[in-house]
């Protein structure tokens, strides 16, 4: 299986990327191939800058344009036919990979993918879903950004999606009950994501501002050591592989534009777990049986 990954997307490329896709060339089963998508010279000097040998499970392939976060993305995709996203999504377009991943502008990645890839039979448009950590379980938030404007028939078909992501990534065997599947239009979900974000973010950096505030409570926060990194991992959106474009014909992931390497890793497991699952088949399935 190969995965191409958009190496000039995101605030840390293509050093986060690079460093993602290696431990992902190491560790991950099932792939014959990553390849990194972007400016060759500089996916080559961040290989050189971290003192990295570039693993033969790695290939490089050159776009290049860059289409920067800020760009408005249907017109940037129209320009920058060069672009790493645009080239990436060509590769799964051409059947050369099986998907591919991104931590690039998220627009410009739903409109290359929707224009380049077509929605899947039955699907009217293709969504983004998120999954999102509580206490007791993560759900799958859907839309989380890609439509503003939904009408009642594409909000039941994200339902049919999320209940397939949420079945077969998550682990829910009959997604219902106490909400596994969160259906939205996509300003609703995104405005959601954003403000959970920042949520969790303003919680990390006061507890760690309450600890430091004298020896007594930095004491205590050394022997809850174990519990706050527990806490964080199952609060870390990164350790979920990113958001799936769900609806397309092809397994596209964004990734938050601040991903880790950890988050790319992860990112090209979720990839690699979906096509193995035949994601898009089950979809189609799925979306067959409202009718």
């Amino acid at each position: 299986m190969q995965i191409a990954v958009d190496a000039m997307g995101g605030d840390y490329a293509p050093d986060a990327v690079v460093a993602g896709a290696v431990r992902a060339a190491a560790q991950l089963q099932g792939l014959s191939k990553i390849i990194l998508v972007g400016n060759t010279d500089a996916i080559k000097a961040s290989f050189a800058a971290q003192r990295l040998k570039i693993p033969e499970r790695i290939a490089l392939q050159h776009a290049s344009e860059v289409i920067g976060m800020d760009e408005a993305p249907a017109n940037a995709v129209r320009r920058k036919k060069d672009s790493s996203i645009s080239r990436a999504v060509d590769l799964v377009k051409a059947g050369q990979v099986r998907g591919m991943i991104s931590a690039g502008n998220t627009g410009a990645v739903v409109v290359a993918a929707t224009l380049k890839l077509r929605p899947l039979a039955g699907i009217d448009r293709p969504a983004i879903a998120a999954v999102m950590p509580t206490p007791r379980k993560p759900f799958v938030l859907i839309d989380a950004g890609a439509n503003t404007d939904c009408n009642p028939k594409m909000l039941l078909q994200f339902a049919a999606m999320g209940v397939v992501y949420a079945r077969e990534i998550l682990g829910c065997d009959n997604p219902e009950g106490e909400i596994d599947v969160a259906v939205c239009d996509g300003f609703v979900g995104n405005v959601i994501l954003k403000t959970s974000e920042s949520v969790a973010h303003a919680v990390g950096r006061w507890i760690k501002t309450e600890f430091g505030r004298n020896p007594l409570r930095l004491l205590g926060a050394l022997m809850l050591t174990g519990a706050l990194r527990a806490m964080r991992d199952r609060m870390n959106p990164e350790m979920y592989g990113g958001a799936p474009l769900l609806g397309v014909n092809g397994l596209c992931i964004i990734s938050h534009g601040s991903s880790s390497p950890q988050a790319i890793f992860h990112a090209i497991r979720t990839v690699r777990d979906c096509a193995n699952l035949n994601l898009n088949e089950q979809i189609i399935r799925s979306v067959e049986g409202l009718k």
